[in-house]
């Protein structure tokens, strides 16, 4: 595999990359499903869609900007992720910049913190 030359690539805001990566979450969260249960609706409670929250998702993006190159990397890759689920970015990112009823992108649920508390050992 060559490696490509990533000089002067514009880089998307955390913002953007974001709502690419909902985008990209949820058209890999429909393939999977219907490759496990095709037209079949799932049973209750099983498949969710559970993509990462924002927070979780900054700290992985913040995490590759200490590497070399790695806002560049990090990037490519979901826009990897992106072409192979037919996400036209510039298209779906002019989309979310006008928010509206018909963006349900905007109004997505996302996993919920989850608080880890340790449980009590019984005697």
């Amino acid at each position: 595999m060559a490696l490509q030359d990533n000089t002067g690539m514009s880089l998307y805001s955390r913002t953007e990359l974001y709502a690419i990566y909902l985008e990209v979450a949820r058209r890999d969260h429909q393939w999977r499903r219907q490759a496990m249960y095709g037209a079949e609706q799932p049973p209750e409670g099983h498949a969710p869609f559970r993509p990462l929250n924002e927070a979780l998702f900054s700290e992985r993006r913040d995490a590759a900007l200490r590497v070399p190159e790695g806002a560049e990397r990090f990037q490519l890759q979901l826009l990897r992720r992106a072409r192979f689920y037919h996400v036209n970015v510039a298209e779906f990112l002019n989309q979310t910049a006008a928010p509206s009823a018909a963006n349900p992108i905007l109004e997505m649920p996302t996993r919920p913190a989850v608080s880890r508390t340790p449980r009590k050992q019984s005697a």
